[in-house]
């Protein structure tokens, strides 16, 4: 099935690259540009091309600040009632790779399990990612005291091609 990434109006150039970088990382993703597009064309737009995710990317301040999640479920989208507060992002360009070369899933160790339960399920859920069958592209996690680092590597490598910190969260 297909997930939709999109970001939120008026929406920053770091926003529109953490959408880009999921597009790669994501298995049949699609990337719709948002413009003055509203959700409702969002949403009939993902249900025309039979998506079963979307995820946008929203801005704060010049940064991107939270990824929300919805799931097509009993006809329509629903809004996940966890989302990601994305604190900071570093993006392939400082990494000195000007592309992602390889394309997902991202695979990570189910070791990795232990440090953020709940981040884990959340992302294979909505990032698909891969436990314990090693791909190109590997997610490293480290969690320290209430926030989590993610790092994108190319498995080949090791080395680093983008890094977020961010920490799960749930609706109030």
């Amino acid at each position: 099935m297909i997930t939709v990434i999109t970001t939120t109006k008026k929406s920053t150039d770091e926003a529109k690259r953490v959408s880009k970088l999921l597009r790669h990382i994501i298995p049949n993703a699609k990337y719709i540009p948002r413009g003055r597009k509203n959700i409702s064309d969002i949403i009939n737009q993902s249900q025309d091309i039979d998506a079963e995710h979307i995820i946008i990317i929203s801005s704060k301040q010049g940064v991107s600040n939270q990824m929300n999640f919805y799931e097509f479920i009993n006809g329509g989208f629903e809004q996940d009632e966890l989302f990601i507060r994305i604190f900071e992002y570093i993006d392939p360009k400082i990494f000195n790779h000007k592309k992602i070369n390889h394309r997902g899933p991202l695979s990570t160790s189910n070791a990795v399990r232990s440090e953020d339960p709940e981040l884990i399920d959340l992302l294979q859920k909505y990032w698909k990612i891969d436990l314990n069958n090693k791909k190109k592209l590997w997610m490293m996690l480290d969690k320290k005291e209430y926030s989590s680092y993610i790092s994108i590597m190319d498995s080949t490598s090791m080395q680093r091609l983008a890094m977020l910190k961010i920490q799960v969260r749930k609706r109030s």
